[in-house]
């Protein structure tokens, strides 16, 4: 429980030369970048001294279902830790704080005699009420806010059907948001905030006082050997897959490969914006070659999730179809659900990718679709566990992409493919790491053996006996199948048709 939004205890005072005129506030959220970012240029444009504002929240306000984004966390700290080693060299600093944000910053603006208070809108549906809180609140103290949203490429209040409805699917929306004018590229620079601080005693805590870090467990102990945060970081990142943009299309698939961007965690913490990378492919020249095409549609597919949360913000909890409230989902079978999560289902693909996931915060995207198929049609738990596990252990966790996600793999999503369509894991791996170096790496029982084994060990054992050959003597055995893929697969199918029976009969009755 948080008891005082202004902590008395473990707080930190910043001082420095008195520059004591009424500041403005910059709330920073998820956009953790110098550049482009509306907010910060909208302060600057004020000639008013700035505070800068980090409030450590979502966890104390997000439904309880979810856990806390401790892999994200692990990451936020560590931007969080660049951009204070920044603004130091600057003159500035970051006001540290863990609680409610309408009581925090209500205390702040009466402290400091802050006029205004600028940041990037929320779009998780407990996050937006808190904004509302915090406008109420400080209109009520005579102090202006100013939301913005620099965290997307468009202005989605001009994205519409002709009939001005929202859009459902994906293809027209891409088509009508690419005719839109992206937000404005700002280029502002640390230098800029030179002798732009407010400089008062204000009481906050410290970075590492927000416990942001993982403990019990620790998973994350190694993944500064993995990953580097922080803006200037992103920009590097970006200029890497630029050099291997043009076989995005040919590498993205491939799991054993390094084909893919490697920038959703950036995107996630707002350490470079998506108007940024999208200006940045443009021009490059590969905008318009398949590569190109085919990442742009990928990074506009992460608009589209923003863009459903914010005209369907239940489908954090709701399937966005509604006749899967009808689904006979299982609501978590804990000792199935858990071998999943363990990566010990017997599927060399799966467990490969649950395996990469808790041991450095990320999983290959097809893999994603693999394990999400897996979860919900061939041992039919519900894609809220799913989703859930995803959001405390992906550092590039975010609130839209992934329920949008899930539910689109699910079958109850906008857009979503069919029902039917029902990875098999096996086939999957066979297609996209057909001489098995992914799963080699993440799954060493399987170290050794041969590629036309690797993907379907266990059957390979049965017909041939020659289980000891197959698997190291190091290691534990690999776990046998925790279920049969084909009566799995028959199994949901038929739970599919029974809802549709279901839903087909309420609607007959309301005749």
């Amino acid at each position: 429980m948080i008891t005082h939004p202004l902590p008395a205890k473990d707080s930190l005072s910043i001082t420095g030369s008195q520059n004591l005129s009424a500041p403005v506030i910059v709330w920073w959220r998820n956009d953790l970048r110098l550049s482009d970012n509306t907010p910060i240029q909208a302060a600057l444009t004020t000639q008013q001294p700035l505070i800068f504002v980090y409030i450590h929240y979502e966890h104390l306000v997000v439904f309880d279902h979810h856990k806390q984004t401790r892999a994200r966390h692990w990451w936020l700290y560590h931007s969080l830790q660049a951009m204070e080693k920044r603004l130091l060299k600057v003159g500035g600093h970051i006001l540290f704080y863990q609680g409610i944000p309408h009581q925090i910053l209500s205390q702040l603006v009466n402290t400091t005699g802050a006029t205004a208070i600028f940041y990037n809108k929320s779009f998780h549906p407990k996050l937006i009420a808190e904004d509302q809180k915090v406008t109420k609140t400080l209109k009520a103290l005579g102090c202006a806010t100013h939301s913005y949203s620099s965290t997307l490429i468009w202005d989605h209040s001009h994205i519409h059907t002709q009939k001005h409805q929202p859009y459902s699917v994906f293809t027209p929306f891409f088509r009508a948001a690419l005719k839109q004018p992206t937000q404005e590229l700002i280029s502002q620079q640390s230098s800029h905030l030179v002798g732009r601080f407010f400089q008062k005693t204000i009481p906050c805590s410290s970075l590492t006082s927000l416990q942001l870090l993982p403990n019990k467990p620790n998973w994350s102990h190694h993944w500064s050997h993995l990953w580097q945060p922080g803006e200037l970081n992103a920009l590097k990142q970006l200029n890497r897959f630029l050099d291997r943009l043009h076989m995005y299309q040919d590498k993205r698939d491939i799991p054993g490969e390094q084909g893919t961007s490697q920038l959703s965690a950036y995107l996630a913490l707002g350490e470079i914006s998506p108007q940024r990378i999208l200006t940045t492919i443009k021009q490059s020249g590969l905008a318009h070659s398949h590569a190109g095409q085919s990442f742009v549609r990928q990074l506009v597919w992460r608009e589209f999730s923003f863009y459903l949360l914010d005209h369907q913000p239940n489908l954090v909890i709701q399937p966005l179809k509604p006749s899967f409230t009808q689904m006979a989902w299982h609501l978590g079978k804990p000792a199935t659900l858990e071998a999943w999560q363990q990566g010990n289902t017997g599927y060399p693909l799966v467990d490969a990718g649950m395996r990469e996931l808790y041991t450095t915060g990320w999983m290959h995207n097809r893999v994603r679709m693999v394990v999400a198929s897996f979860l919900t049609k061939n041992l039919m738990i519900h894609w809220r566990y799913g989703a859930s596990w995803f959001m405390d252990t992906l550092v590039d966790a975010c609130w839209a992409n992934n329920f949008v996600s899930w539910q689109w793999v699910a079958g109850c999503g906008a857009d979503a493919a069919p029902y039917y369509r029902i990875f098999n894991p096996i086939i999957q791996g066979k297609k996209f790491d057909p001489n098995g170096d992914y799963i080699r790496k993440w799954l060493p029982e399987l170290k050794h053996s041969h590629r036309k084994v690797i993907h379907d060990p266990w059957q390979q054992m049965t017909q041939s006996g020659t289980q000891k050959s197959i698997l190291t003597s190091e290691h534990q055995d690999y776990p046998r199948p925790i279920v049969n893929l084909q009566r799995s697969r028959n199994q949901a199918l038929e739970a599919y048709e029974i809802m549709k029976r279901e839903n087909q009969n309420m609607g007959a009755s309301q005749k």
